[in-house]
């Protein structure tokens, strides 16, 4: 990690007659850091390979938990990736649900990314319709 520049030494934070912080004015000088989060990662960081190595243990003695955190890990997140072979066809994914391709999970995460990509490609055509009526009342208007 590098170093942060260190404040000038003859730094103090401005207060107010109440003795609480002016805005602007934390109790830390700037640029320094919190050390104790940092000496806590580092902390965890050098048992890493110790942790590697016990996990790699269990999964040897066919510990299921062990397994299950890898391939969770690993694993990535909210299904499978579906070849669509290019087509925005709806039927396409009728078809590929009905014989048993995607689950109607998967087909309902497409449709509503469908509908999504769709809604955001009006949006951006609305959005050019008002620039055009706006650049011609505008031009009226002189």
């Amino acid at each position: 990690m590098p170093e942060q520049s260190q404040a000038p030494a003859n730094w103090a934070p401005q207060r107010d007659g109440k003795g609480r912080f002016k805005p602007g004015q934390g109790g830390r000088p700037p640029g320094s850091r919190n050390k104790k989060p940092s000496a806590a990662l580092t902390a965890v960081q050098s048992l890493s390979d110790l942790a590697i190595g016990k996990l790699a243990a269990l999964i040897a003695q066919n510990s299921w938990p062990a397994i299950r955190y890898v391939l969770d890990m690993t694993l990535p997140r909210g299904g499978r990736t579906v070849d669509l072979d290019g087509t925005a066809d709806p039927n396409e994914l009728i078809a590929a649900v009905t014989s048993g391709e995607i689950s109607p999970d998967e087909f309902a995460r497409i449709a509503q990314g469908w509908k999504t990509a769709v809604d955001a490609a009006e949006m951006k055509e609305i959005k050019a319709q008002i620039d055009e009526l706006e650049q011609l009342v505008s031009a009226l208007r002189k």
